[in-house]
């Protein structure tokens, strides 16, 4: 009887339209999930693509200004060469280590060799004593083409123990020929400089060759500090691209980030466990601030005044510290999260105003205000769903600007005043949307991960600066900030 029911069941015409119509939509989701599926896979396709030929310009250019930059150093030893120079080794050598000293990252050694075979080096001590016998086989790709620089193929060179490549240039109307080991990549720290009004990068200038830089902090005018990798902090004056002052810290103090400057002198900064120091930034001392440790690396100290710093605690809570009394308080305030996310309400970034108001930022994207009594919070929501804030300048002293997005994400940057609130400025990008842009190569000039901001008032000049692996620098002035060029780093 139950086996009669169930066919008759089965049977029923309503059973049968709704199995049809039910095959009849699984496969039209198919095929639409088969389509979107396609559909998604050639834009992935289409991107990579896009973003790889990209990449390859950038590198291009890199390669480009790389070399151009060996060139002049090449030029400028065989413009240097006479037949009274040559006749003096002595001066040659001492020629050579001046160019060295003046390119030392760039290149390693110099070499010359003169008409009859005789070959000086920048480093003629340690020649003598290594020798290096691919030398005169290296010197003659500069008889390939006259007047042109030729490179080798990576070979291993005994004055640097390492493997390397050579470049050289020889003139059929000049003695001698000019070969350059270039340099194996040791951390340093470089200062690239472009013209105002330019879009390229004219120089690039070692400043410092013991360590490369792992944070940079503006010390007003034209001075900043660098810290780098071998534990020194340099005093930088990026006009003359000179080190002022350097500060050895002391075993333990493993610094990672420069938070904010105190004083003309005094810095504050962190390591990679959180605990918080103040440094003096001629290296008359340091000291760690007991009983302080940030609650994640994206955490940001930000300085109220001169003996006042604001940081967050645990999840949402405000701390003060007061560096005479060195005494930490936490606030009666709590920095704005998302219901069941204070544990993303860290502070990641915060300027002050003009009145003494501080405008900060969250790991999870919220802005709010501090008053200056620092017992009133204001929250102004955030723009997406995703995406710290960090990165304050102030333009004025009622207005700032800052980053949307932490580092693997694609950045904003955003705007706050008092008349106008939060608002989203977008991308930085370049588009061609007037004559005086329409021939500008700008198609590089697209940036996703955003590194910093920087203002000049002196020429009410916005600097966005790419976190990417081929790097740029855009430039808006003026109102609204509209482009005005491009700087490729």
């Amino acid at each position: 009887m139950a086996m009669v029911k169930l066919r008759g069941m089965f049977g029923s015409m309503f059973v049968k339209l709704f199995l049809a119509l039910s095959l009849a939509s699984l496969l039209v989701f198919s095929g639409q999930m088969y389509s979107a599926l396609g559909s998604s896979r050639q834009a992935l396709m289409q991107q990579k693509s896009e973003d790889m030929t990209m990449f390859m310009e950038q590198t291009g250019q890199y390669l480009d200004l790389y070399l151009q930059n060996i060139r002049n150093i090449l030029i400028s030893v065989s413009d240097r060469m006479n037949d009274d120079l040559l006749a003096n080794p002595v001066a040659m050598q001492r020629m050579l280590q001046e160019q060295i000293e003046r390119n030392i990252g760039i290149v390693s050694f110099l070499y010359i060799q003169t008409d009859d075979g005789t070959i000086v080096s920048s480093n003629q001590l340690a020649y003598g004593v290594v020798g290096h016998p691919q030398l005169p086989g290296l010197f003659r790709i500069s008889e390939e083409t006259y007047g042109q620089v030729k490179w080798s193929e990576p070979y291993y060179s005994p004055m640097l123990t390492d493997q390397t490549i050579a470049f050289a240039i020889g003139f059929k109307n000049r003695p001698g020929k000019v070969l350059a080991e270039i340099n194996r990549g040791k951390e340093v720290v470089y200062r690239f400089a472009s013209n105002s009004l330019g879009d390229r990068t004219e120089r690039i200038d070692l400043i410092y060759d013991g360590g490369a830089a792992l944070s940079c902090l503006g010390l007003g005018g034209s001075e900043a500090a660098v810290l780098t990798t071998d534990r020194k902090l340099l005093q930088v004056d990026l006009v003359k691209g000179t080190v002022g002052t350097t500060a050895v810290l002391p075993a333990g103090a493993d610094l990672t980030q420069l938070h904010c400057v105190l004083d003309q002198n005094t810095l504050v900064a962190s390591d990679r466990e959180g605990a918080v120091y103040v440094v003096n930034g001629e290296g008359d001392g340091i000291r760690r601030l007991d009983g302080i440790r940030l609650s994640s690396n994206d955490a940001s100290i930000v300085r109220l005044d001169g003996e006042r710093i604001i940081f967050s605690g645990v999840n949402d809570e405000i701390l003060m510290y007061d560096l005479p009394s060195e005494r930490c308080v936490t606030l009666n305030v709590k920095t704005p999260s998302i219901k069941g996310r204070a544990f993303r309400a860290t502070l990641t970034g915060g300027a002050v105003l003009a009145d003494g108001t501080m405008v900060g930022g969250t790991a999870d994207g919220l802005l709010f205000t501090l008053s200056p009594d620092q017992h009133k919070v204001t929250a102004y929501g955030r723009l997406y769903s995703s995406g710290q804030l960090r990165n304050f300048i102030k333009l004025n002293g009622d207005s700032i600007l800052g980053v949307y997005g932490g580092g693997r994400d694609a950045g904003h940057v955003f705007h706050y005043s008092r008349d106008g609130s939060f608002v989203d400025w977008g991308r930085p990008r370049v588009i061609k949307d007037n004559i005086q842009l329409y021939s500008l190569d700008s198609e590089w000039a697209s940036i996703h991960v955003i590194s910093c901001l920087a203002y000049s008032q002196e020429d009410d000049c916005l600097y966005v600066a790419s976190g990417e692996q081929y790097g740029c620098v855009i430039r808006y002035q003026g109102n609204g900030f509209a482009v005005k060029r491009c700087l490729e780093s």
